[in-house]
């Protein structure tokens, strides 16, 4: 039953940006035009492919864009402590001086939790980064299985419309009915 108004509130948004369009390059109104799928952009914005934003965006000119997406939460499984442990471990035993500690305690904030206890993607990202540039064998083996425990947890739908200004920033196109 949710799932009808989501659709309705898609379409108004559609058909509100498509009326609002002006005439195309080649003089027609648009009534003709079809979307091909080889026009379609995806969302790049994340490094790695488990941490896409999971969004599809269609730019009908340069100027006005739709992007249709899900936004992700960051999702572990309980292996996830075990590849914590494994990193704490490995990154303790590379203690030698103080220069050595500064880079443990970088390390080691990467693998924080945030002030609500989650710990996040992005992070482990960087950590994995980092890691490869120390060739430790233990650490990446704990990275490893801290990025097998990832579970992205799909949450709300969203739609966004955008159109781009004369100086080039796009510009959102409101959609809410409490924005109109």
């Amino acid at each position: 039953m949710k799932r009808l108004p989501r659709a309705l509130l898609t379409l108004l948004a559609v058909l509100t940006l498509c009326a609002c369009g002006d005439k195309a390059q080649d003089g027609s109104n648009g009534e003709n035009a079809a979307v091909a799928w080889d026009t379609l952009s995806f969302d790049k914005t994340m490094p790695l492919d488990y941490a896409t934003q999971f969004s599809v965006s269609f730019a009908g000119d340069d100027y006005k864009r739709i992007t249709i997406g899900r936004c992700v939460v960051d999702g572990w499984r309980d292996t996830v402590e075990d590849g914590i442990a494994i990193v704490k471990e490995a990154v303790m035993g590379l203690i030698k001086d103080d220069e050595t500690k500064a880079m443990i305690n970088q390390i080691m904030r990467l693998i924080a939790r945030d002030q609500n206890g989650n710990l996040k993607a992005s992070k482990v990202l960087q950590l994995d980064t980092l890691a490869e540039e120390l060739h430790n064998e233990r650490l990446n083996e704990g990275i490893a299985i801290i990025k097998e425990s990832y579970i992205p947890n799909l949450s709300k739908t969203y739609i966004r419309a955008e159109w781009k200004d004369d100086n080039g920033v796009w510009r959102y196109v409101p959609l809410g009915m409490t924005e109109a």
